[in-house]
């Protein structure tokens, strides 16, 4: 990761109590947060809520960050993390409304999915898939149904062998009736955050992966972007943009149809 002196700087200051420094760090990434937000089509109160949880996260683990040039990285993980708990908030409105009995999430951002195994920990009605990088974000992974460790290093072979193992165990067993994928483009080989060596061909047969079964089963899928902190910005474009096109190619060749409860 190539060092920001500016945000080095600002983090530094920040910590030793200076004001001028902090209201600056905000100033800096309030547009950031929001543009996340935006992009997972949040309300702006929704938005604003998400904006202020991270600061509020953020004064609470300023001391704590590693790596300071680190902080845009962090605050664009949390930002998407807290846009995530609104979409399992309304999960919740759905199958409270009755609409659906049982949701499954999987998360394939490189980092684990603390935040969606910790909001349905113990809720039978909800199953929870999460496969990352081990020795990565968060040091404390909360349990999800079912977590899939990779080593530092997992190329394409053995994260699609894995992960479609698991997947497919999982829908056959649990039957969801709705299926919200979070396509991570951070377990690239390029990622600056990540410890995964996927390629661009790799992600994308992942998404067909994830996408394709789910449909040809008559389970709708809803797809949120993650992640994404490729040396080359225009590869992380690269990667969301490929999730986008395999989901339309997909649903064109295997029209969703409605599963019975």
């Amino acid at each position: 990761m190539r060092d920001d002196p500016v945000v080095v700087d600002l983090v530094l200051r920040a910590r030793a109590g200076d004001q001028r420094a902090w209201d600056e760090i905000v100033e800096r990434f309030a547009p950031l947060v929001w543009g996340i937000c935006m992009r997972h089509r949040l309300s702006p109160a929704d938005a604003d809520d998400v904006g202020q949880s991270l600061w509020l996260g953020l004064l609470e683990h300023l001391q704590t960050l590693r790596e300071p040039a680190a902080l845009p990285g962090w605050i664009a993980t949390t930002t998407r993390r807290e846009c995530l708990r609104l979409h399992e908030e309304a999960k919740r409105r759905l199958q409270a409304d009755g609409r659906i009995k049982r949701a499954m999430v999987v998360d394939v951002d490189v980092h684990h999915g603390n935040g969606t195994a910790a909001v349905f920990a113990g809720d039978p009605s909800v199953f929870t898939l999460s496969i990352h990088q081990f020795n990565n974000y968060p040091s404390e992974k909360p349990l999800s149904s079912l977590d899939i460790h990779l080593a530092d290093g997992t190329g394409d072979a053995e994260y699609l062998h894995r992960l479609g193992n698991g997947y497919r165990a999982a829908l056959a067993m649990f039957r969801p009736e709705l299926l919200l994928y979070v396509a991570g483009a951070d377990p690239y080989v390029e990622d600056q955050l990540g410890g995964l060596s996927l390629t661009l061909e790799g992600l994308m047969e992942r998404d067909r992966l994830v996408i394709r079964t789910a449909l040809t089963q008559g389970i709708p899928v809803a797809i949120v972007l993650a992640g994404g902190y490729a040396q080359s910005v225009e590869d992380t474009i690269t990667i969301h943009a490929n999730t986008a096109a395999v989901a339309k190619d997909v649903l064109e060749k295997v029209p969703p149809r409605r599963i019975d409860g």
